[in-house]
């Protein structure tokens, strides 16, 4: 099944932001659509789509907003009858010991992957093939970690097919990962509908009179990735492309339910790939146009890169990396170190006291961890030099309040019982998980900014506040 969601901004000409805001939250909750942000998203797929659409249309008619711009992302729903997939987690490999507890695969879409070493060794084991594996190297991780390594198929799961919709005659180079070389042409899932075919066909006609409504080049698609039958590899593994320098990982059923039995993927981390018998007209078969792309990295390549990396691993293991510690007294006389050595620094900390602390307590909708409770003693208000900007006893119930409004329904924090405590210079929140009704020391999570994801987890304040001070190193 292919789930088809419509992401849509209505504007006003004068563009009046505020009043903007204003009529787009009306529209959404007339039309009984979610919204978030600016966005209103619609189910192309919703049994009552004519009646939306009708509905959107008149209201659009007697007010001043117009249609401005929008996507359409379609996900293939994998079942039991899936044959081939990728992987859809949005995690980024940064370094070993800032991987998420749980996390085993950084696919980085379009990218070629990092994976754990135990993703490598349940994969070895359970003898799946059509993969490689090369450690990424003793990266600046500062605490002993479960080691990572860049993950590759050997073998191409074919060139796949254009999306139905798209005209092949518009191809526009390596705009949206659109090739026109011959090597590297491969079936288009990112265009715009200015790259319609004429006979276009969004599974209706309610569909079809919605996305006609939009100004050329103002509606985007990102689809699912579709592929023909004839041309799967024997392999458990194999690869796409979207960049010349850089292969998806694609495994088959069978590596599925390995990875899924040895909970190294989870639901929501991998789509559907679509395998198709024929083309759907227009669209036509495109292997055997050329040569196939090489895999990330050819046989040769791979040995001569595991041979340079042989004193690089034997020095890794001469010398160990320390241990993350949980000494909560020993991370507090950290950050009073580096306070000390930094006064000369240009902020100021604002002394607190017991009694404050107390008063603010009572105005948190959770308990304050003992943990945190000290910190506040010496760092109140105070930036550590692992960009966290900590939240003073003044400002913490106010944008407590203010981080927790950004989490809509659906995000991953929502319903999560958090504190916030503090943002990066980025805007990252930072935020305490408050699970027992007396804490002492708590996980500490980070939240991106642009995802509302988390990004980091830390078992304790103690280690957060560690890492905090050490970056400065």
């Amino acid at each position: 099944m292919v789930k088809r969601i419509l992401t849509f901004r209505v504007d006003l000409a004068n563009r009046d932001w505020e009043a903007e805001e204003k009529l787009r939250h009306q529209l959404a909750k007339t039309l009984g659509l979610e919204i978030k942000g600016s966005w209103i998203s619609l189910d192309l797929n919703s049994r009552q789509l004519p009646e939306i659409i009708s509905k959107l249309q008149f209201e659009l008619s007697v007010s001043a907003l117009h249609i401005a711009d929008g996507h359409i992302t379609e996900t293939y729903l994998p079942d039991e009858k899936c044959e081939w997939f990728t992987f859809s987690g949005r995690a980024r490999f940064t370094r070993a010991d800032a991987m998420l507890p749980g996390c085993h695969v950084a696919p980085m879409y379009g990218l070629t992957p990092s994976v754990s070493e135990r993703f490598r060794e349940v994969v070895t084991s359970s003898k799946l093939t059509g993969i490689e594996f090369l450690w990424t190297g003793d990266d600046e991780s500062r605490f002993r970690a479960m080691q990572w390594y860049k993950a590759w198929a050997t073998t191409p799961l074919g060139r796949g097919i254009d999306h139905p919709c798209f005209d092949a005659q518009t191809l526009k180079g390596n705009d949206s990962f659109q090739w026109t070389e011959p090597e590297f042409r491969t079936g288009v899932w990112n265009f715009a509908n200015d790259q319609f075919h004429l006979h276009s066909d969004w599974g209706s006609s309610s569909a079809n009179s919605r996305i006609s409504m939009f100004p050329e080049r103002s509606l985007r698609v990102y689809s699912h990735r579709r592929v023909l039958r004839s041309f799967l590899p024997t392999t458990d593994f194999a690869y796409l492309w979207d960049l010349k320098h850089s292969r998806m990982l694609c495994f088959n059923q069978r590596a599925k339910e390995v990875l899924v039995e040895n909970l190294l993927l989870r639901e929501g981390e991998f789509t559907g790939i679509e395998v198709l018998d024929a083309p759907i007209p227009p669209s036509v078969q495109l292997d055997g146009i050329a040569p196939l792309p090489p895999p990330f990295k050819t046989a040769e390549e791979t040995q001569q890169l595991r041979q340079q990396q042989a004193g690089d691993w034997e020095g890794y293991l001469r010398y160990p990396k320390p241990e993350r510690s949980n000494d909560l007294g020993r991370s507090l006389r950290m950050v009073h170190d580096v306070l000390e050595d930094n006064e000369g620094d240009e902020q100021e900390l604002e002394v607190t006291n017991d009694r404050q602390i107390r008063k603010l307590a009572k105005e948190l909708p959770l308990p304050l961890p003992e943990a945190w409770k000290r910190l506040l003693k010496i760092a109140n208000g105070a930036y550590l030099p692992g960009d966290a900007y900590l939240f003073s006893v003044k400002e913490l119930p106010e944008l407590h309040v203010r981080e927790q409004g950004i989490i809509q329904p659906g995000d991953e924090g929502y319903g999560m019982p958090l504190l916030h405590i503090a943002t990066s210079g980025g805007g990252d929140c930072f935020s305490l998980l408050i699970e027992s009704s007396q804490p002492i020391d708590v996980p500490v999570l980070r939240f991106d900014h642009e995802t509302n994801r988390i990004s980091r987890r830390w078992e304790t304040i103690a280690a957060f506040l560690e890492e905090m001070v050490e970056e400065e190193d």
